[in-house]
């Protein structure tokens, strides 16, 4: 995740909240931001209405990662080869509507104005329209945390309209393998938090504007269920020209957190040369419970 920073200096973000500490905080995280997701069905989907059920053999999904690190991730379904109340080839229209996945479990069903998601068959049209989804939805990595299963299992909480009649009932079970071409992941274990000083005392955002000008990141909450794995400049083909700027005292190296005291790093500023812009990055992986890499990096502008 990138934090960006003040036109005059470096600012670093005080307060860092990576990965949960609770289930309604859970995140998901990609390697590479922005780029493009893809979703390919495990299991039927299937929908279950009052009149019967709506079953989906092919269905995927398309989107594009919010962020590096996010709450939400927006897909857009494509139905095809479904059977719904005894007939077969029905068509499923989503007529641009789409859902927002929350990590803690809940979803939301967007669709354009005066739209709704069709289902139809003779002598009758099941639509579902945007809505509030409370819960059903979980997610897991697959080996390697390089993608991640979503998984409906979505009882009894779905509005829609059958036939003219307005249902509240509806039910949505199935199985997603969503993937990108760089790593994504889901977390919902810890949190690690940290708090940025200048000048001995505790602030906000930390500017660099005068040579000397100094700022300690400070990583506390949480930190003996991570290890750091990367420590550095990035690009790299910028990090000679990026020290030339800052230095960087490392109390963050790679190998395991010192536990509970958590650890520090320090930049300085060694010259102010304007409208220059580098990253300083930290990649943090957590040792406990389930598994995931949080990349975290400050954009440095003079």
């Amino acid at each position: 995740m990138k934090r960006k920073l003040g036109s005059l200096g470096l600012m670093l973000a005080a307060v860092l909240a990576v990965g949960v500490s609770t289930a309604s905080a859970a995140n998901f995280f990609s390697a590479v931001h922005p780029q493009s997701v893809s979703g390919t069905q495990t299991t039927n989907h299937v929908f279950t209405t009052n009149a019967g059920t709506v079953t989906c053999k092919k269905v995927t999904f398309t989107g594009t990662t919010a962020a590096s690190v996010s709450a939400t991730q927006t897909l857009t379904p494509d139905y095809s080869e479904c059977t719904a109340f005894g007939f077969i080839s029905v068509p499923v229209d989503e007529n641009g509507c789409g859902y927002i996945f929350n990590a803690s479990g809940t979803t939301e069903v967007e669709c354009p104005e005066g739209k709704k998601i069709e289902i139809t068959v003779p002598f009758c049209t099941v639509t579902v329209g945007p809505q509030h989804i409370a819960g059903g939805m979980s997610y897991s990595n697959n080996a390697g945390e390089t993608d991640i299963v979503a998984t409906s299992n979505i009882k009894s909480e779905i509005d829609y309209d059958e036939c003219g009649t307005s249902r509240t009932n509806g039910s949505y079970t199935g199985a997603t393998t969503v993937t990108a071409a760089e790593p994504i992941w889901f977390m919902a274990a810890a949190e690690l938090n940290s708090k940025g000083f200048q000048n001995g005392k505790e602030v906000e955002f930390c500017k660099f504007e005068k040579v000397g000008d100094k700022c300690k990141v400070e990583f506390t909450e949480n930190a003996e269920n991570f290890k750091v794995v990367e420590n550095k400049w990035k690009p790299e083909k910028e990090e000679a020209k990026a020290k030339e700027l800052y230095s960087v005292a490392v109390g963050c190296t790679v190998g395991a957190l010192v536990k509970k005291a958590g650890c520090s790093d320090e930049i300085k500023a060694e010259k102010i040369e304007a409208g220059k812009t580098f990253e300083w990055c930290v990649r943090f992986e957590l040792q406990i419970g389930q598994k995931g890499k949080v990349l975290w990096c400050w954009d440095m502008k003079m």
